[in-house]
């Protein structure tokens, strides 16, 4: 076992299987010798990287919805909700006043699944614009803090502003990172940043916000065009010890040089690339190993990093002449375009 800063590591030693005189005796279970994230590996499942299928036989039933599909679907869904939140919001603002049974700062419980029933019959009399915003932040678990602020989970997203922001702390400052913020859970071991926040809240908060979703393009060692509906700037504030607040762009808290050398420059990056993760047959890939802000290319996080530097996992270091020490707290700001951009 490898212990590394914010994380531990576990070495996996395999066990020789005893062969018999005829020749090798293959085990029934296929090696995993890289993460998809690697560049070379783009999800092609080399050397059988990826899950074997549930039933591989001849005349299995492959009738099953494919899992794009079901992507498909879930994303159809949320839109819909997204929409209505949207609808409803604007209508409730136009036709009435704030409802004092639900002020602002008053968190709605989301539903139960033994309540399913019940709600969807609820549903069914939804009448009013006031009724409609209610029932979808339950479902939502979105809380109104104030005129144009909400909060999911530990995720705070401004509509006006157009911002999105979490509290996050410095996790490495001394080695090289592929990853600029992941959870507690994820990758720590070779992230700048970690926060407790999860992906799936930021994530609805960027399409609340409208922002679209879309694929890691370009070639190897080359920059990617960021389209206008996928760019986000990303901030970083904290207060020294003056007390004085101090905020950087994200690129100038990563600094590349070869081999830890003196000799490099921060980041040059003004928008990074919103693509929106990847849906797996078991779930949201992004929530399931806690990447949101990847340096690396990989298509698990909600954020990659669109420059050329992307395919190369040995250049990107924490910027330690600028950083706060390990350990302290930050607030990380996405900045999304105006809603006008098109």
């Amino acid at each position: 076992m490898i212990t590394k800063p914010c994380a531990m590591v576990h070495r996996f030693h395999a066990h020789p299987v005893p062969q018999p005189f005829q020749g090798w005796n293959h085990q029934s279970r296929f090696p995993r010798v890289a993460r998809s994230s690697d560049v070379w590996a783009l999800l092609r499942n080399p050397f059988g990287i990826q899950r074997r299928p549930r039933d591989s036989r001849a005349g299995a039933d492959d009738r099953a919805p494919a899992s794009w599909m079901r992507a498909l679907l879930f994303t159809a869904g949320l839109a819909i909700l997204v929409q209505s939140v949207s609808v409803a919001s604007d209508s409730l603002s136009a036709a009435s006043p704030q409802d004092p049974s639900n002020p602002p700062g008053n968190v709605v419980p989301a539903a139960d699944s033994a309540g399913d029933s019940s709600a969807s019959a609820e549903a069914a009399t939804l009448k009013t614009p006031q009724e409609i915003e209610a029932a979808l932040k339950k479902a939502l678990k979105v809380e109104q803090a104030g005129t144009n602020l909400f909060r999911i989970g530990l995720v705070e997203l401004d509509k006006e502003k157009r911002t999105v922001s979490l509290n996050a702390r410095v996790c490495l400052r001394t080695q090289v990172v592929e990853y600029a913020l992941v959870t507690d859970k994820g990758k720590a071991y070779e992230s700048l940043l970690t926060t407790e926040a999860a992906p799936v809240d930021v994530h609805l908060a960027f399409l609340l916000l409208g922002e679209g979703l879309g694929q890691i393009g370009g070639e190897f060692g080359r920059a990617m065009v960021v389209p206008a509906t996928n760019a986000v700037g990303i901030r970083v504030s904290w207060s020294n010890t003056n007390g004085q607040a101090v905020t950087h762009s994200l690129a100038d808290l990563i600094f590349l040089a070869a081999g830890q050398s003196e000799i490099g420059h921060p980041m040059v990056l003004e928008k990074w690339f919103y693509n929106g993760s990847v849906f797996e047959p078991s779930g949201f890939a992004a929530q399931q190993e806690g990447s949101i802000v990847s340096l690396i290319r990989d298509p698990v996080a909600l954020i990659n990093n669109p420059g050329g530097d992307r395919d190369n996992d040995n250049i990107h270091f924490p910027n330690a002449r600028l950083l706060p020490a390990e350990g302290s707290s930050v607030r990380v700001i996405f900045q999304l375009p105006p809603s006008g951009r098109q």
